[in-house]
């Protein structure tokens, strides 16, 4: 997200935003420990815009920390008119808005939000609206200031001074409720250098789609094949196959359900995509899960008798083993991507996003059944669980299964959702959970077990090695009335 704009242009990243100057301070001493102070805050303002280099008449976006307080706004409009003051110019007219009114105050990550609408705003070229805003704060004289509230989308007009066209400048503001402040001015980003036009692709190209689970795979295709199949996309010139084909591959995570596709030109890949969408109410999983168990003799198969790592990595190769390279890939294992384009022009596209999958976290009912009644132990509410349990399983899948009941209970994941194969961090365990599944582990086998051994035995299926090797009289012999009795 953030990187020097030397290497961005290098990289033909898609710039949002230049950050021309940060700067922080301290209220210092004030009437009170959440009282604001209008000088730090207008020191702080002009300071970032001297750093920044800055007409401050440029400035046409403050995004305020306006958390609609009846101090803490006028406090900070106070402060911005006397930055201004200080430099002895100021906007002639000026938007000001505050993230908060859309999605609420982010606490710790308030300033982050309040950086994330400049540069969609920036991306756009327009305002968006300050919600709730038609009724303003008394303590404002908003007549005596260039400001003004956005109450709808608005167009985002560029600045002319002394006739001459300026690029969109907006500050940010965010500030800690014990007296932190910090400010940042960033400016548009206007490409001056002509871009040397990227080589159209001379041979087919490596298209790579990943995801977490197998429906958001789907969706992943989904929404590449709504962009990229209609012909006024695909006439765009920086829209070539190649530069599709580098988003892809460097501007994306490699994640554990993964597909791809060797495609010479765009209309072919909406092909693709288009066949795969259709078979897949053939298909409940598209691939298997990638996991480090089955990385290695796959890689040597698709490195057999084709090339050697040490011939990819000098770019001796070129793109004529592209079906080597995505099987590679397809089997779990990284590839230096970046390494095909070596000298080559290429840019990265705005693509569509992942689809986030939309969970329900139920923790306002979960605090108040806490308060009204104690909150069962780990170990008992695995219990019913495992009752269900039949010796007709073999040791292996039958403490497999345990270990996933154990997983499911502290994490409050889905059954369905845990693999055996996959890393407890990647499941969302840190230093404390993991503390409490072996905790867990310990008294559902009756037996010491440190949170120590997961340093080493990484995902279930080493675990449920390591448990039957090192506890096999417990694990194997114990009938299944022993273990219930252990874990309640």
């Amino acid at each position: 997200m953030l990187k020097p704009l030397s290497h961005a242009q290098r990289d033909g990243d898609a710039i949002y935003a230049v950050i021309k100057a940060t700067t922080i301070n301290h209220d210092g001493r004030t009437h009170g420990f959440t009282v604001p102070n209008p000088n730090a805050q207008a020191e702080l303002v002009a300071e970032a815009l001297t750093q920044a280099k800055i007409d401050a008449r440029a400035v046409s976006y403050i995004e305020a920390h306006g958390t609609g307080t009846a101090l803490g706004d006028p406090v900070e409009v106070t402060g911005l008119m006397k930055a201004f003051q200080a430099m002895g110019k100021q906007p002639e007219q000026c938007a000001l808005g505050s993230v908060k009114s859309n999605i609420g105050h982010c606490e710790a990550a308030a300033g982050m939000a309040g950086l994330s609408k400049i540069l969609l705003q920036l991306k756009h070229g327009q305002l968006a609206p300050t919600l709730h805003s038609a009724e303003v704060n008394p303590n404002i004289n908003f007549t005596a200031t260039p400001f003004y509230l956005p109450q709808q989308l608005t167009p985002w007009v560029r600045p002319v001074l002394d006739g001459i066209e300026q690029p969109r400048v907006a500050c940010l503001s965010s500030f800690g409720a014990g007296g932190a402040n910090a400010h940042a001015v960033l400016t548009e980003y206007l490409d001056a250098v002509a871009k040397p036009e990227t080589t159209p692709a001379s041979e087919p190209v490596c298209i790579v789609l990943s995801a977490e689970q197998p429906e958001r795979l789907r969706l992943v295709v989904q929404r590449l094949w709504q962009t990229i199949k209609e012909p006024t996309w695909q006439s765009q010139p920086k829209h070539s196959l190649l530069n599709l084909a580098y988003t892809l591959q460097t501007g994306r995570e490699a994640l554990t359900y993964r597909l791809g596709f060797v495609s010479a030109s765009l209309p072919e890949l909406a092909v693709q995509l288009s066949d795969y969408l259709a078979s897949c109410g053939t298909q409940s999983v598209p691939y298997e899960p990638i996991t480090q168990e089955s990385e290695h003799g796959r890689v040597r198969f698709a490195y057999q008798n084709s090339v050697t790592q040490s011939e990819f990595e000098t770019n001796k190769v070129g793109m004529g083993y592209q079906h080597q390279l995505l099987a590679t890939w397809l089997a779990g294992n990284d590839v230096d991507w970046q390494a095909l384009y070596h000298n080559q022009p290429v840019q990265r596209l705005n693509l569509p996003g992942y689809p986030f999958e939309q969970q329900r976290y139920g923790w306002a009912h979960t605090i108040t059944e806490s308060v009204n009644r104690p909150a069962p132990s780990v170990i008992a509410a695995v219990a019913t669980v495992e009752t269900k349990l039949t010796t007709s399983l073999h040791p292996e899948q039958r403490v497999q299964s345990e270990l996933k009941h154990l997983v499911h209970t502290v994490l409050k994941l889905p059954l369905d959702r845990i693999n055996i194969n996959s890393n407890f961090i990647d499941f969302g365990f840190d230093s404390i959970t993991l503390a409490e599944l072996a905790r867990a582990i310990a008294k559902h086998y009756a037996i010491s077990f440190s949170p120590a051994v997961f340093f080493s035995q990484t995902n279930i299926n080493a675990l449920t090695r390591y448990l039957l090797n090192d506890c096999s009289e417990l694990l194997i012999e114990a009938p299944p009335e022993v273990l219930q009795k252990n874990c309640c």
